[in-house]
C-alpha cells in the first residue's frame, strides 16, 4: 500500500511540475511567432508579424515588423514598413493570464503617392499632377500588456503603448498650394519635422515554436 501511495505522490508531483512548466512556457517562450490582426485596421494598414524571444525570466524581447500596403486616406498609393522592438517585464503569479510592463522603440517609414487633377483656362483642360511624399515617424515610450493562454501552444497578447515621437516629412515639391480637396488640407503635413505623440493598441496571437 505504501508503494502505491508513494507512486501516486510521485505521479501527482510530476503532473504538477509539467503543468507549471507548460504555464511558464506561455509566459517565457524561447521563441514564439505570431500575427497581429489589429494592424489590418491601423491608419497605415500592414501585414504584421510578431516575434518573441525569451532572454531571462521574467524578461522577454519582442519584435513587431510589418509591411505597410495601404492607408485609409483616399486617393493615395501608400507603401512602407513598420518596426517596433520592445523589452517586457512580466509580473504576477504564473497563471493563464499575466501582465507586463516594458519599453518600446517604434520606427515607421511610408511612401505616399498622390494624383491630383487641376483645371486650367476656365476648365477647358485638366492637368494631372503626380506628387510623392516620404514620412518617417519614430519614437519610444512605455508599453503595458496583458497575456492570455489559449492552450495548445497558442496565446493572446494585448499591448498598449504611448510616448514622445518625431515625424519627418519630405516631398518631391511643395504642393500645399495645389491641393483643392479639403480632406488633404486637414489630414497632411508640409515638409518639416514635427513633434507628435506615439500611441498604439496592438493585438497579436502567437504560437510557441520552442
Amino acid at each position: 500500500m505504501r508503494r502505491y501511495s508513494l507512486l501516486l505522490l510521485i505521479l501527482l508531483f510530476s503532473a504538477s511540475l509539467y503543468s507549471q512548466e507548460k504555464e511558464e512556457a506561455c509566459v517565457y517562450p524561447v521563441y514564439a511567432l505570431g500575427i497581429s490582426p489589429s494592424s489590418f485596421i491601423n491608419t497605415y494598414r500592414a501585414i504584421q508579424i510578431s516575434q518573441e524571444f525569451g532572454i531571462y525570466k521574467p524578461f522577454n524581447i519582442s519584435l513587431e515588423s510589418g509591411y505597410i500596403y495601404s492607408t485609409y486616406y483616399r486617393n493615395r498609393n501608400t507603401s512602407g514598413f513598420r518596426l517596433r522592438p520592445s523589452i517586457e517585464y512580466y509580473f504576477g503569479e504564473v497563471l493563464s493570464t499575466v501582465y507586463s510592463v516594458g519599453l518600446f522603440y517604434s520606427y515607421r517609414y511610408t511612401d505616399d503617392r498622390y494624383d491630383f487633377e487641376t483645371n486650367h483656362s476656365d476648365y477647358r483642360y485638366k492637368e494631372v499632377i503626380h506628387l510623392q511624399k516620404q514620412k518617417i515617424f519614430k519614437g519610444y515610450g512605455l508599453q503595458l500588456g496583458l497575456r492570455k493562454d489559449l492552450g495548445s501552444g497558442f496565446y493572446f497578447n494585448l499591448n498598449i503603448g504611448f510616448g514622445p515621437g518625431k515625424l519627418t516629412v519630405e516631398s518631391n515639391e511643395d504642393y500645399w498650394g495645389v491641393r483643392s480637396r479639403r480632406e488633404f488640407i486637414i489630414s497632411d503635413y508640409r515638409d518639416g519635422i514635427y513633434s507628435k505623440t506615439i500611441s498604439f493598441v496592438n493585438i497579436n496571437i502567437s504560437y510557441i515554436i520552442f
